[in-house]
């Protein structure tokens, strides 16, 4: 007697069941896409706060040690760390401090910064706080590092006189590439010479201090 064997065909899937997991799909991304976003963001808004931190230990010192500092910024190498003067080889320079942390810039981007209203170079830049003259105002704008041209960011602002800096949101910022950025401000250019903010200079001007390009305090 012949017995036929009967094997099953594989089943398609049924348009119904190809909506339910085209479904499932979206609401999965709607999931896991605004979270990796946050997180980045989260790491961003902590990048923020650890310069925040930095400028209050550096607002500190300056309110007990009787000491210059500085505070300094390379895009290249993706730090902002407070600086100290150190005797090296002979040579009176500007070191790292090592007792405060540097703040490494991983998933976030200084916009822009600016000393008592006055833009600085968007690439470098470094702000001296002497001991003999008021602290200047300091506002530092940190964005989320997405490659975006505008993207969420947060000011930080360390005002004079202020022994804490503080962090707020500064919403979207666009990231503007400004030539005017790249310039230094020279007041008595302006005919502000005996203004008390401060004076953008490329290079150290004391003698016996090496250092990177600063703002200092006119005098």
């Amino acid at each position: 007697m012949n017995v036929e064997r009967t094997i099953p065909g594989r089943r398609a899937f049924t348009l119904i069941e190809l909506i339910v997991v085209i479904i499932l799909m979206a609401v999965t991304a709607g999931i896991v896409l605004p979270r990796a976003f946050n997180g980045g963001a989260k790491r961003a808004e902590q990048t923020a706060k650890s310069i925040a931190s930095l400028l209050t230990a550096v607002a500190q010192r300056d309110a007990t040690a009787f000491e210059p500092m500085m505070v300094a910024y390379d895009r290249e190498d993706g730090t902002v760390e407070a600086q100290v003067i150190r005797e090296v080889k002979g040579e009176r320079r500007w070191s790292t401090d090592l007792f405060i942390d540097a703040v490494a810039l991983d998933s976030a981007v200084i916009r822009s910064a600016e000393v008592d209203g006055y833009p600085l170079d968007d690439k470098r830049w470094s702000i001296e706080i002497p001991v003999s003259t008021p602290r200047p105002l300091i506002e530092i704008v940190v964005a989320l590092d997405d490659g975006e041209r505008d993207g969420r960011a947060w000011r930080v602002v360390l005002e004079p006189g202020a022994s804490a800096a503080r962090v707020t949101d500064a919403g979207v910022v666009e990231n503007r590439d400004d030539p005017e950025r790249q310039k230094s401000v020279d007041l008595d250019a302006l005919g502000m010479g005996e203004s008390p903010r401060c004076l953008l200079r490329p290079t150290t001007s004391r003698p016996g201090l090496v250092g990177r390009g600063r703002v200092g305090r006119l005098r």
